[in-house]
């Protein structure tokens, strides 16, 4: 059994993720008393957004 990874997420995060998956993506959100995380096992697509937008990669330039 795969255990579950969830993602914190800010406010203006979980905006942008789900701008995004308009385009019919799918965004796995849990919503408990501290907040919101992505279940990032079911939407592995958003890891690498949220990676870019904290400056955790560097892809072209972007990031740190």
């Amino acid at each position: 059994m795969t255990k579950e990874r969830l993602i914190p997420l800010k406010e203006s995060e979980l905006a942008q993720l789900i701008r995004l998956a308009e385009g019919g993506l799918c965004l796995a959100i849990a919503f408990g008393t501290g907040g919101a995380a992505l279940q990032a096992n079911k939407s592995p697509w958003a890891v690498p957004h949220l990676e870019q937008w904290r400056g955790i990669t560097v892809n072209d330039g972007a990031g740190i």
